[in-house]
């Protein structure tokens, strides 16, 4: 409420927000107190309401962390409308949060504490101790109403503030002063390691492929001191979209990856792997959408004209463009395009079809075990995959073209099977060109 009253009475065009986690029954006239106060004085005025209790335990989380987590996402929504949010934490908060990181085993972001800015976060009275901010209240008769919450010793914050605080001030009078000194130097010594992640990021030993995947040199990661290389592989995650849950231990699984064999990979927080693969460890998320395929597409019609309409239709629903024509020597000059262009001969690929009542082909997701026929024998398309570099994290998105007698007629961006090569005696063709 001071921050608020600070800025309006200082000229400042501002919104006030209120969030109601419903973890308190009186939280609604915290509300009526802000609104009462807006309203006397034009202030736009808008309150959200989240349900920590119920989605802490839906997650199993805390109910301070999924307090937390909801308040975010209204942040984020704000920011979406507005420049900046501005956030009420004062020098005693700071304090706070830097020692139960400290409690926690936390690392040097997290001795750093809350900063003063953070994205499109701000936090103006980062700096001002709480006993300043009373006086103001005081001199200014600014209303406000107390949290019974914060005295509620059952969460863990609340048991520092009123028991390990007091404790440890018998010990040094000027403790807040002496933890935020050390958050302050370790934010100087946070800011260098940061500047040396983003000189690795800057090499070509990191690479951002998309924004799911980003791949790092896995002899180059090795080599980095833990300082650095542990930074570098949250820096990855943050790349790919996880921002949180990222533990010691994982961090530790992924350096080991560094010096294991080429298809090795680990599981880890929020859907994400991370895989070595040719001497790169690949952080990837894993996929809820293969191109909108579930199973299998099943092409079906009784005379050959509607089944290539049906099978084009299809294909061009998935990003393939398939067009079929007669042969001609322009044809060869495609070949440079391969495998992104596949050129097939269309009198076999619609004899492989046929069946005893028309003709009859499925699309869908390479599956393991899937086998291709190449030459006078038969592949497995694992080792194709292997053969061609095709990162493990990325062959269950290749979409394969399957007949029921002949099995894999094509594996679309990689290969043919050899029945439906083009020959001397090809007349009509059919390309299928991935977009």
């Amino acid at each position: 409420m001071c921050l608020l009253h600070y800025l309006w009475s200082n000229g400042y065009c501002v919104s006030a927000f209120y969030v109601n986690h419903h973890i308190r029954e009186d939280a609604c006239l915290d509300c009526e107190l802000i609104d009462e106060f807006c309203r006397s004085r034009s202030i736009p005025f808008t309150a959200f309401d989240v349900y920590a209790v119920e989605y802490s335990v839906e997650h199993k989380l805390s109910v301070e962390t999924g307090a937390r987590i909801l308040r975010r996402e209204i942040y984020d929504k704000l920011s979406r409308q507005f420049e900046f949010v501005l956030l009420a934490h004062h020098a005693d908060d700071r304090a706070e949060s830097i020692l139960m990181h400290i409690i926690r085993g936390s690392g040097l972001s997290g001795i750093v504490g809350t900063n003063y800015r953070n994205g499109f976060l701000l936090r103006p009275l980062i700096k001002t101790p709480k006993e300043e901010i009373r006086d103001y209240q005081k001199a200014n008769n600014v209303p406000y109403r107390d949290d019974s919450t914060n005295e509620d010793q059952s969460y863990s914050r609340n048991y520092v503030r009123h028991t390990i605080i007091p404790q440890l001030k018998k010990l040094n009078p000027d403790l807040s002063d002496a933890i935020i000194r050390l958050g302050d130097l370790a934010l100087c010594d946070s800011d260098y390691f940061e500047q040396c992640v983003e000189e690795c990021v800057n090499t070509d030993n990191y690479r951002a492929v998309n924004e799911n995947e980003v791949c790092i040199g896995a002899e180059y990661l090795d080599s980095l001191h833990y300082s650095i290389s542990s930074r570098l592989i949250l820096r990855a995650f943050f790349d790919i979209g996880v921002k949180v849950d990222i533990e010691r231990i994982h961090i530790t699984s992924v350096l080991e990856l560094c010096k294991a064999q080429s298809g090795k990979k680990i599981n880890l927080p929020h859907n994400s792997v991370v895989c070595k693969e040719f001497g790169e460890l690949r952080f990837f998320r894993k996929s809820t959408n293969n191109k909108g395929i579930e199973e299998n597409i099943a092409v079906y019609a009784q005379n050959r004209g509607d089944f290539c309409d049906q099978l084009v239709g299809a294909l061009a629903k998935l990003g393939i463009n398939a067009d079929c024509t007669k042969y001609s020597d322009e044809v060869d000059s495609c070949k440079k395009d391969a495998p992104r262009i596949l050129t097939a001969d269309l009198d076999k690929l619609l004899s492989s079809c046929k069946t005893k009542c028309g003709y009859n082909a499925d699309v869908r997701h390479v599956r393991d075990g899937d086998k291709l026929t190449v030459g006078c024998g038969t592949k497995k398309l694992s080792d194709l995959f292997a053969q061609r570099k095709i990162p493990v994290s990325k062959r269950r998105s290749y979409l394969a073209l399957e007949s029921a007698d002949f099995g894999i007629l094509a594996v679309f961006g990689l290969e043919l099977c050899a029945d439906i090569f083009m020959s001397k005696e090809t007349n009509t063709i059919i390309r299928l060109e991935l977009k």
